[in-house]
C-alpha cells in the first residue's frame, strides 16, 4: 500500500482545497470562477483514483474497472483542458472565444474516442495501470494540451515579463509529471498524477486574483473615505476662498476710499464697514484655530455652578439687536430653574452658535427659545421658521465645511463649520445635539448638556 500514499496525500490536499476555498466568499472573478471548477474536477479525479484502486484490488470485475479508468482518464483530461483555458484567459486576446471553442471541441472528440475505444485494463500485485486504444488516445491527449500549455506558458512571459507566478503552477506540474514519468518506468506502482495536481492548485491558491468580499468592502469604504476627505477638502477651499475674499476685498476698497477723502467725518458708515468686514474675518480664522484645537486638545473641565435660566437669557440678549434688525419675533419660553453645576463655556458656546444660525436662516417669522431641567441634563429647544433642511441633507450637516443645497450657492454668509464645532464641544462633555428639520419649514434644534443640581454657598 506504500503506492497509495501520494494518491491518499492527493485526496487530502484536494480536500483540504476545496474547504479552504469555499469557507470564505470571494469575488468571482475569471479566474476565480475557473480555478473554483478546477477544484471541483481535481477532488472528484483524486476521489477516483482511490476507489479505482481499491475496487481493482478487492473486487477486481475487468469491465468495472475499464469505465472507472476511463472516467479517471477523462476527469483528467478535462483538467488540463481548465488549465488550458485559464492560460488563455490570462492571455486576453481577441480571438480567445475561437481558441475556447476549438479547445473543445478537440476535447469532446478526444473523450468520445476515450469512451469508445476499448481499453486494456493491467490489473496484478499492487499496480494498476491501462493500455490499449482509449489508454493511447488519452496519452495523446495529455500530450498536445501540455504542449499548448507549454506554448501559451511562453507567450505569456514574453508578453507579461513581471507576471511570471501566474505560470509557476503550470511550469511546476509538468516538471513535475516528467519527473513521475520517469520513476515509473523503474517503480510501475507508483501513482503519482491526482497528487501532483493538486499540488498545482496549492501552488495556484497563492497566485490567483482572489480578494475576498471582507477584503473588497475594506478596499471599498477606505476608496469612499478618501473621496468625501477629497471633497471636504474642495469645499472647504472654495468656502475659504470666497469667504475671505469677500471682507478683504471690502477692506481694501474701503481702505482705498479713505485715503481719498480729505474729510474723515464723511466716511463714518465706509469704517464702520470695514470693521465689520475685518470682524467677518476675525470670526473666520477664530473657528478654523477652534476645530484645529478640537482635534488637538480635550475641552477644559471647568465645570462652575451657574443658573441655566440667567445665563441663556444673557447669550440670547447679544443677539437682540440683530433680531430687531430682521423683524423677527423672539418666544422666550424658558422655565425658571435652580442653579447647577455644569461647564457654562460650553453652553455658551453652542448656544451662541445655534442662535446665530436661527437668525441667519430666517428671513420673516420667529424664533422661540424653551429650556428646562430634565433629570440630570440641561435641555434647550430653538425652533425657527426658516429655510429648513431637506432631510436626505440632515445626516451632512455635521461634517465641516458641508453646507446645505439650500445655501450653498446663496448670499449665506460661513464656512460650513459652526455645528461641527458644536457637536464636538457637546461630545467632549458627552452632551448631544438633535436636529429637526424639513426644507422651507423651519428648523428645530434641541441641545442636551449634563448637569448636577447645586444650591449656591452663601
Amino acid at each position: 500500500m506504500v503506492n497509495m500514499l501520494l494518491p491518499i496525500a492527493g485526496v487530502f490536499l484536494a480536500t483540504f482545497l476545496v474547504i479552504l476555498f469555499f469557507s470564505k466568499k470571494y469575488d468571482y472573478n475569471k479566474e476565480t470562477k475557473i480555478y473554483t471548477k478546477m477544484l471541483i474536477v481535481n477532488f472528484m479525479y483524486s476521489l477516483t483514483c482511490i476507489i479505482g484502486y481499491l475496487y481493482a484490488k478487492s473486487i477486481g470485475n475487468e469491465i468495472v474497472i475499464g469505465y472507472i479508468q476511463k472516467f479517471y482518464m477523462l476527469t483528467m483530461l478535462l483538467l488540463i483542458v481548465y488549465i488550458l483555458i485559464y492560460n488563455l484567459n490570462l492571455l486576453n486576446f481577441s480571438k480567445q472565444n475561437i481558441f475556447r471553442n476549438l479547445i473543445w471541441m478537440i476535447y469532446a472528440v478526444f473523450g468520445s474516442l476515450t469512451i469508445i475505444l476499448p481499453i486494456q485494463v493491467i490489473n496484478y500485485d499492487d499496480i494498476l495501470d491501462g493500455g490499449g486504444l482509449a489508454y493511447n488516445i488519452v496519452i495523446l491527449a495529455t500530450i498536445f494540451y501540455f504542449l499548448c500549455i507549454v506554448i501559451s506558458c511562453i507567450y505569456f512571459l514574453i508578453k507579461n515579463k513581471r507576471a511570471f507566478s501566474k505560470d509557476i503552477p503550470f511550469i511546476t506540474l509538468i516538471l513535475l509529471y516528467l519527473i513521475g514519468l520517469f520513476v515509473r518506468k523503474y517503480f510501475p506502482s507508483i501513482m503519482f498524477e491526482n497528487f501532483f495536481f493538486s499540488f498545482m492548485l496549492l501552488i495556484m491558491y497563492h497566485t490567483i486574483e482572489n480578494p475576498d468580499v471582507k477584503m473588497l468592502n475594506e478596499i471599498t469604504l477606505a476608496k469612499n473615505e478618501l473621496e468625501q476627505a477629497n471633497q471636504i477638502k474642495s469645499d472647504f477651499i472654495s468656502s475659504m476662498s470666497h469667504e475671505i475674499r469677500t471682507p478683504v476685498n471690502a477692506i481694501m476698497g474701503l481702505g482705498s476710499l479713505l485715503l481719498e477723502e480729505s474729510d474723515l467725518n464723511n466716511c463714518r458708515d465706509d469704517i464702520k464697514d470695514m470693521i465689520d468686514s475685518s470682524q467677518k474675518l476675525l470670526s473666520i480664522t477664530d473657528k478654523m484655530f477652534e476645530i484645529y484645537t478640537l482635534e488637538k486638545q480635550p475641552v477644559e473641565d471647568i465645570n462652575i455652578i451657574y443658573n441655566p435660566k440667567k445665563e441663556i437669557e444673557k447669550v440670547i440678549e447679544l443677539y437682540l439687536p440683530r433680531i430687531t434688525d430682521k423683524n423677527l419675533i423672539l418666544n422666550n419660553n424658558i422655565k425658571e430653574m435652580t442653579d447647577v453645576y455644569g461647564n457654562l463655556t460650553v453652553l455658551k458656546k453652542v448656544l451662541s452658535q445655534i442662535i446665530d444660525n436661527a437668525i441667519k436662516f430666517t428671513s420673516k417669522g420667529s424664533i422661540t427659545i424653551h429650556s428646562e431641567l430634565e433629570n440630570n441634563n440641561l435641555k434647550i429647544e430653538i425652533e425657527d421658521t426658516g429655510i429648513g433642511i431637506k432631510e436626505e441633507e440632515i445626516q451632512n450637516i455635521f461634517t465641516p465645511f458641508k453646507k446645505t443645497s439650500a445655501t450653498k450657492n446663496s448670499s449665506y454668509s460661513g464656512v460650513g463649520v459652526g455645528l461641527s464645532i458644536t457637536k464636538s464641544l457637546l461630545e467632549k462633555v458627552n452632551g448631544e445635539i438633535k436636529v429637526f428639520s424639513k426644507n422651507e419649514n423651519g428648523t428645530k434644534v434641541i441641545l442636551s448638556l449634563p448637569i448636577e443640581k447645586r444650591e449656591r454657598q452663601s
